[in-house]
């Protein structure tokens, strides 16, 4: 694996001050088709600038010339790349995936694994794969493990586990699915020295078990947190997951998908506790289901019981493609969830969305979508970073394709959160027609206002609708546009008053409409 520091400017973009729905900070791929934003991993702040940094894999970038060697990128958000990796051979496709980790040489930072799955080994032949676990702080590779069979593509899935066997060191979990006839394999391995702790191997050809792999909490109340293993299965391809103990890698529980070609568990992600009984649950999609829409699923992490499913409504939108639990996203006290759909044809140039829904509710809170050219969005979600510092989650999501001369190699944004957001349903309509404004995330019962603000650059504060939130924390206005609207842009506002000891007013991102 080759290191680098970067010698070109990124087209990126950052901004100190955002609201929701804001784009407030972007990464492009250096080049077309570069699959920039495959995988995407969050780590310590290694600028001093007080925000993480992103940690992201393009595996079809070509380096120095070589077909699809893949690069992964360290990127500050305020001061552009810090470090760079780069695959050494043709078709290595390194960056594919990627796992934030424990602090493997101990030098107070946590550091991160990087996959190489098609990894041509000169005994073994191509794909058999490699990962690299890599020090955040100096970025030197710490160790190298290489998968061990022609053709199994270890490296495939990655996550970090804490330390297991009480050797002060953090483990991995590496998913090698294409181990033997496709029967798959996942490890558990030391990042001391790379042996392998525990194995779990497919049942049978084209099971492809450890196409997926996910770090969870104390499911089962040892202690110690778990980890999820995915497989595609063969055949139908309904998906299965099986939950383990990190304790003693006994099976907890496992569960297969429901519709044929689901692929259940293609996104696996920690849930909190949904229930309320004490114990962390599980979010996993499946992009299957009614019209092979795809549908967002929460278990129960203790029993394995369905907790909730939210169903796509869209024909062929691989919604479930990616998910995260993004914390509080909007203040009503109970963790939030963010789900990707790749495939959703917004326009014919913007394809994909990822949707905040409320944790509390299971309603949508937001949607957002791609720009223009920007495509497969909604291919990695994920929460947990402040780039603006106002406290509130921001969100990253990454699109790993797009249309010249948009972002054709893939684009990650990271949108600013807020306590109130707004979307209207038509951002072109025409005189006549009707647009309904929804505000959401506010607190039921209190009273919110829908507010004109601006037209064609000119400030104006025009009261449009008023009333109060409903038990849903949602009010709904809809609006018609003049006759003589045609040309000009209208920007509203929504408020909302905040319930607290001292009452305050919540305000969301402008949202501008612009009349055909």
């Amino acid at each position: 694996m080759k290191r680098a520091m970067v010698l070109i400017a990124w087209t990126a973009a950052a901004s100190s001050v955002g609201t929701a729905q804001e784009r407030i900070w972007y990464a492009d791929g250096q080049g077309a088709d570069d699959r920039f934003g495959i995988a995407v991993e969050l780590l310590p702040d290694l600028d001093a600038d007080g925000v993480q940094e992103v940690l992201i894999g393009a595996s079809a970038h070509w380096c120095g010339g070589i077909s699809h060697s893949g690069i992964a990128y360290e990127l500050s958000t305020s001061g552009g790349e810090l470090n760079e990796w780069c695959g050494e051979g043709d078709e290595e496709r390194l960056g594919g995936a990627l796992a934030a980790i424990g602090d493997v040489d101990h030098d107070g930072v946590d550091d991160f694994a990087v996959g190489a799955p098609g990894y041509y080994d000169p005994s073994l032949g191509p794909n058999t794969g490699r990962v690299f676990v890599i020090s955040a702080k100096t970025g030197t590779t710490l160790l190298e493990i290489h998968g061990d069979f022609p053709g199994s593509t270890f490296g495939s899935a990655l996550a970090g586990l804490p330390d297991l066997n009480g050797d002060s060191y953090p483990e991995i979990i590496v998913g090698e699915p294409y181990y033997g006839l496709a029967i798959g394999k996942a490890f558990v391995i030391s990042t001391k020295d790379g042996s392998k702790l525990r194995t779990y191997s497919g049942a049978a050809d084209y099971v492809r078990l450890g196409a997926n792999v996910a770090a969870l909490g104390d499911v089962d109340g040892d202690g110690v947190k778990d980890y999820a293993i995915h497989a595609i299965m063969p055949i139908f391809e309904r998906g299965k997951i099986w939950v383990y103990s990190g304790a003693s890698g006994a099976l907890i529980w496992s569960i297969r998908g429901p519709y044929d070609l689901d692929h259940l568990g293609v996104s696996i992600a920690d849930g909190g506790d949904i229930d309320g009984d004490g114990y962390p649950d599980v979010l996993c999609g499946g992009r299957s289901g009614p019209a092979f829409g795809g549908h967002f699923d929460g278990y129960s992490g203790k029993t394995g019981a369905l907790l909730f499913r939210i169903e796509s409504t869209q024909t062929s939108e691989q919604f479930g493609q990616s998910c995260a639990m993004v914390g509080d996203a909007n203040g009503d006290g109970v963790g939030d969830y963010l789900v990707g759909a790749i495939s959703t044809n917004y326009t014919t140039n913007r394809v994909g969305r990822a949707t905040l829904f409320s944790g509390k509710t299971l309603r949508p809170i937001y949607t957002f979508y791609p720009d223009d050219n920007e495509t497969s969005f909604g291919y990695v979600v994920r929460g947990g970073i402040d780039l603006n510092r106002d406290g509130i989650s921001d969100f990253v999501i990454s699109g790993i394709a797009g249309i010249a001369p948009g972002p054709s190699g893939g684009r990650v944004s990271i949108f600013a959160g807020n306590d109130l957001y707004l979307q209207a349903d038509e951002p072109n309509p025409i005189p006549g027609d009707f647009v309904t404004f929804d505000t959401r995330g506010g607190v039921p019962g209190s009273f919110a206002e829908l507010v004109l603000v601006d037209v064609n650059g000119t400030p104006v504060f025009a009261p449009l609708d008023y009333g109060f939130l409903d038990a849903n924390g949602e009010l709904a206005s809809t609006l018609c546009v003049p006759d003589d609207a045609t040309g000009l842009y209208f920007t509203v506002i929504s408020y909302a008053v905040k319930l607290t000891h001292k009452p305050k007013w919540n305000d969301s991102s402008p949202v501008v409409i612009s009349v055909q």
